[in-house]
């Protein structure tokens, strides 16, 4: 809906936030919150990108804390 649109930022917030959920589903039971490092490692584990360009955890990190 955010991109039909055009509201692109929208939309990179809604991806972002939900990489951040699935990190949170993913980490100890005994922590509280996520973690920069959860983060990282749910993307890098679990997203991979079928072109040269390869983005990792970390860049997906850096995205996240300049959108949100």
């Amino acid at each position: 809906m955010a991109v039909e649109n055009n509201c692109y930022g929208s939309a990179v917030i809604l991806i972002l936030s939900g990489i951040d959920s699935m990190a949170f589903l993913n980490m100890p039971e005994s922590q509280t919150d996520v973690t920069r490092t959860d983060f990282i490692d749910w993307v890098n584990r679990y997203m991979k990108f079928p072109c040269k360009e390869k983005l990792t955890g970390a860049d997906l990190y850096g995205a996240r804390c300049a959108m949100l």
